[in-house]
């Protein structure tokens, strides 16, 4: 695995906490098909400027984000 448990389960909360599903996301953002569940999973290094956009989309900090 490429990510902490702990920094994708952060990842997880802070979308279900926002109310989103991974495709919503993954649309609203532009990305491809199945790519947030890539970096839910870890199969992807979640890149800092993903990690922004998603912290903006959800409504909070960075450092939430990841789970400090």
């Amino acid at each position: 695995m490429l990510m902490s448990e702990q920094l994708l389960n952060s990842i997880k909360e802070a979308r279900a906490k926002s109310g989103y599903t991974q495709k919503e996301v993954e649309k609203l953002l532009g990305m491809r098909n199945l790519m947030m569940r890539d970096y839910e999973v870890g199969r992807l290094k979640l890149p800092i400027s993903v990690a922004v956009a998603l912290a903006g989309l959800y409504k909070v900090s960075i450092d939430e984000l990841v789970g400090h």
